[in-house]
């Protein structure tokens, strides 16, 4: 996770080796938990869970990449916003703050097409991402959604990203 040191590190280490099949505890891909599909101008995130795993989204946060971290020095904040209170959401149109949540800062513009744009979805106030995506709105298409599997990217039909395990 980019700009980060420490713990976080360690963590995404674990969530590594428990992905590689070590541990057979449903633990989910970082990259497998979101999907994005281009609707007009619009983005809409959908954001997916371990059937058992309830915890909230708290915080959302879209940066306009430069360098290959995340949220490091020479990236720019577009947008975030954090919850209210305990919300369970599992779609939402970037920058739109979705109901229960509060705009922390807003979406001023449409980022152009080839922008290199990073995604981060936090929940139960972790202090690192749950779940991040790297992309450029080009990659994007109208009515499909954009996701990262274990052999590339792919595009499913929203109702088949929807019934696609995570675990």
């Amino acid at each position: 996770v980019g700009g980060r040191i420490g713990t976080p590190m360690i963590v995404r280490l674990g969530s590594a080796l428990l992905m590689l099949g070590l541990v057979t505890a449903c633990e989910p891909d970082i990259t497998r938990q979101i999907g994005l599909m281009r609707s007009g101008q619009d983005i809409v995130v959908f954001f997916k869970r371990c059937s058992d795993d309830e915890t909230d989204i708290t915080r959302i946060v879209l940066w306009e990449m430069h360098g290959q971290r995340i949220g490091d020095r020479d990236d720019k904040l577009l947008w975030e916003v954090v919850s209210n209170g305990e919300m369970e959401v599992s779609s939402f149109t970037l920058g739109v703050a979705p109901s229960g949540f509060s705009t922390v800062r807003a979406l001023d513009a449409v980022p152009a097409s080839t922008q290199k744009l990073a995604l981060e979805i936090y929940t139960d106030n972790d202090s690192f991402p749950t779940a991040s995506m790297t992309f450029t709105r080009e990659q994007l298409r109208d009515g499909s959604v954009f996701h990262l599997a274990s052999k590339g990217t792919e595009f499913l039909t929203v109702d088949a990203f929807r019934a696609k395990s995570v675990c």
